[in-house]
């Protein structure tokens, strides 16, 4: 029987005997399984797609898709740039392939000022922060990083660039898979001299962030995020000095007051907003 003419039989039946009529075979389960899901109130997924913001849109196959996507961007370096790119990686950072840094040098080449990314993944095991780093031309200006594959062997390069070089307004680092050592070592190569916002988890060393607060003094807001758990500090800071562009801080008690005994607010401070941690009796 054709399928078109299965179609039509179905659209015709209820809920009841469209979840009898899918069990009976695969063809049948394949026609009928639609109708079925729908009769029952769910939106099933349609193959290749993904539901973004409530929209149905069309979900790139990476893995596959990484020497067009770099040709793409590729394409648009004498044209007009897509100028906010968002990702999220469904992919296994043991099998990244060494094109993925091909992508993000593309994006950061083709004139893209705003960057979203994300994973999955919360391993941190392959990474390491290279002492040497080649900077590439960059007009970002601001970056959201929520994944430790910006920090994997074929992608730290490119963090690193932008850290170093791009001009950035805004920088957030979350879930990033650094240790404390890792995130000290990270923070000490950030030069970012237009930096006025930004936001770190809370596996980052209160200390390690100090320093770059003071070495960063045009920032103005920072937020330390609930991702992760807290961390011990890794050295020593005894200045207690005036941020005075610092206007607004937010973040959980645990790191908030630990960074206030190593830097010092201004008289002029707006709006200091803490977060505490769900409480689940259960656990105690």
């Amino acid at each position: 029987v054709p399928d078109e003419l299965l179609l039509e039989i179905v659209d015709l039946l209820d809920t009841d005997s469209l979840r009898r009529l899918s069990q009976v075979s695969q063809q049948l389960q394949r026609v009928a399984s639609h109708c079925y899901l729908v009769s029952v109130g769910f939106r099933p997924p349609i193959a290749g797609w993904l539901d973004v913001n409530e929209v149905v849109c069309n979900a790139l196959p990476i893995r596959r898709k990484l020497g067009a996507m770099c040709a793409f961007f590729d394409s648009l370096k004498d044209t007009q740039a897509v100028c906010q790119v968002h990702l999220h990686l469904y992919i296994d950072p043991m099998g990244m392939s060494p094109i993925f840094g091909s992508l993000l040098e593309s994006i950061l080449g083709s004139g893209c000022t705003e960057l979203h990314a994300s994973s999955h993944s919360a391993s941190g095991g392959l990474i390491h922060i290279p002492r040497m780093t080649q900077l590439f031309p960059s007009t970002l200006t601001s970056l959201n990083i929520s994944s430790p594959m910006f920090f994997f062997p074929h992608s730290i390069q490119f963090t690193l660039s932008v850290l170093q070089s791009a001009p950035l307004a805004i920088l957030q680092l979350n879930n990033t898979g650094l240790s404390p050592l890792q995130w000290a070592v990270l923070l000490g190569k950030v030069n970012l001299p237009s930096l006025v916002e930004l936001e770190v988890d809370q596996t980052c060393p209160y200390d390690a962030l100090a320093t770059c607060l003071i070495a960063h003094r045009a920032i103005s807001k920072l937020t330390i995020s609930h991702c992760g758990f807290p961390t011990m500090s890794v050295e020593d800071i005894t200045p207690r000095s005036v941020l005075h562009s610092l206007r607004k801080l937010a973040g959980p008690t645990t790191r908030i007051l630990p960074l206030l005994k190593v830097i010092t607010l201004p008289s002029d401070f707006q709006c200091l907003y803490i977060t505490f941690h769900p409480y689940h009796p259960e656990r105690n």
